[in-house]
């Protein structure tokens, strides 16, 4: 990695006009979806600034017809991989950083990919990340006040603890005892990026149990003892919500810009963008914060064994990121949110739906595979049938659905 590279990539990022605002990226594909999440979330008197980057793939008429409404607060559309096209080295002009012409990027960036661009490229300084198939059962405004993001400029949420054998876990070229992800981060050179800041974290005080030396930096306390990190999980991080402080992390904001930009570096190991805000704090040596849970289960597959001993089939459901000081009460931390489109699809007052209760991350309760159960179903939980508040925020979602899909047929 170049050092005027970095300096680009550093530079591009940290052009920022305003303090704080949300990053929903979208396409035609997805645009009602999305928009019904813009819809429900000013319902929940989430004021702040609204950004909609897109890749040339979401029609003009739809992002006329929601700014013709009113109630809908400060929304701003624009086309990232055309500044993306654009943007050259800053002292060589002639190089391209992102992608050589304005049909590569749409080639790069149609995918998740756009995510990354779109932290890159946002004018605002601290970022809410969202996908369009999150449903919110609170405002999420209360998240910039925890400690854990006002102490790092952080706030993650934890992926399934599932296929260990696969994605991030997958064998380096058949070493059982050694992950792409081990050899990834083994073997990455941090140095182009020391220059610039990072919130300095404690030294690790765990042993390192993968075979692999990690002179090359200084690891995490979280990553040494983390599911992904030790073969127990081929994931570690959702992305479907992420609080990101481009000014507070500028160095992992770089190595994040670098991942997606022509520079040479192989991408990390990862399904999607979804561990890349993750690995690219770890390798900025930065502090960093996830949430005290793991992924919970909602479906309508509830198998109903007893407290501690049943299974949800389903999709993602994620809790308020903290747990509370009284151990006995962990189980009972609320659902601030799911991740699914299969938000348009429940019908809760004909069929009940189900959520797991929440479990720490750190408890390891076995493998799926052992079990003889897909990774969508947590097993050894307590099921709960979704209260009428929760029920009606389902239904509201859905009826915005409704209510956008008339506005842009």
């Amino acid at each position: 990695m170049e050092k005027q590279l970095v300096y680009t990539l550093h530079q591009t990022a940290q052009r920022t006009s305003q303090q704080r605002g949300i990053v929903l990226p979208l396409c035609d594909n997805i645009a009602a979806l999305g928009l019904s999440l813009i819809m429900e979330l000013r319902a929940k008197d989430v004021t702040l600034p609204i950004e909609v980057p897109h890749c040339g793939d979401l029609k003009e008429s739809i992002q006329r017809t929601l700014l013709e409404k009113n109630n809908m607060g400060i929304i701003r559309f624009y086309d990232v991989c055309e500044l993306a096209s654009q943007t050259t080295s800053l002292l060589n002009p002639s190089r391209k950083i992102f992608c050589k012409s304005l049909s590569k990027c749409h080639k790069a960036y149609r995918s998740f990919y756009i995510k990354l661009l779109a932290v890159v490229f946002s004018q605002f300084e601290e970022i809410m990340l969202l996908d369009a198939d999150t449903l919110f059962f609170e405002s999420p405004m209360t998240l910039w006040d925890t400690d854990k993001y006002r102490t790092t400029g952080t706030l993650f949420f934890h992926d399934r603890i599932s296929q260990p054998a696969k994605y991030m876990g997958a064998p380096f070229r058949g070493n059982a005892h050694v992950s792409v992800l081990n050899h990834y981060i083994s073997h990455f050179d941090v140095t182009p990026f020391a220059p610039l800041g990072n919130i300095q974290r404690p030294k690790a005080t765990s042993e390192n149990k993968v075979p692999v030396d990690l002179k090359n930096y200084s690891p995490s306390e979280h990553l040494l003892k983390s599911h992904s990190w030790n073969h127990r999980a081929g994931h570690e991080m959702d992305s479907s919500l992420v609080l990101w402080n481009k000014k507070r992390q500028p160095r992992a904001t770089a190595i994040l810009a670098a991942f997606v930009a022509i520079n040479g570096i192989n991408r990390p190991p990862s399904y999607g963008d979804k561990e890349l805000y993750f690995l690219a704090v770890e390798l900025a040596e930065t502090q960093y914060a996830f949430s005290d849970f793991g992924v919970g289960g909602v479906g309508w597959d509830f198998r109903d064994n007893g407290p501690g001993k049943s299974v949800v089939c389903g999709h993602a459901s994620h809790y308020y990121p903290i747990k509370p000081a009284n151990a006995s009460t962990v189980a009972s931390t609320r659902v601030l949110y799911l991740n699914s489109d299969a938000i348009l699809e429940y019908e809760p007052a004909k069929k009940p739906v189900y959520y797991s209760q929440a479990r720490l991350y750190e408890v390891y309760a076995g493998s799926f595979v052992d079990r003889g159960l897909e990774q969508e179903c947590p097993f050894d939980v307590t099921g709960v049938r979704f209260s009428s508040a929760q029920a009606n925020c389902i239904l509201l979602r859905q009826r915005y659905y409704e209510i956008v899909k008339f506005w842009i047929q």
